[in-house]
């Protein structure tokens, strides 16, 4: 009889061990997930006012992904096949721009 307790004991205990350890990695994986968001990239066509840059436009797309604007605005000129910052009033170029919205 004693021997069943005994038995009965190390197998709550292993239980318990079990359970705890399962709260423990749920708990990880929880907060792991929390820090990370999806991005989507989107591409969006504006409209070249007079007087508007490239550098203009630049800085109101550009998003964090980005390592600077002047990274930003050589994919927008790739995009847009641009060869240089110049900028022609009352055409329209494509600009890319990231959002946490799957759209």
């Amino acid at each position: 009889m004693a021997a069943q307790k005994k038995r009965r004991m190390v197998v709550i205990v292993c239980c318990c061990i079990l359970f705890i350890t399962g709260l423990l990695l749920k708990v990880s994986t929880v907060g792991a997930g929390d820090e990370q968001s999806n991005r989507y990239k989107y591409y969006t066509t504006v409209y070249v006012d007079q007087d508007v840059t490239l550098w203009d436009i630049a800085e109101e797309y550009i998003t964090v992904e980005y390592t600077d604007i002047h990274a930003y605005m050589t994919e927008v000129k790739q995009i847009n096949h641009l060869a240089d910052e110049q900028l022609q009033y009352g055409t329209t170029i494509c600009v890319p721009y990231y959002s946490d919205e799957f759209k």
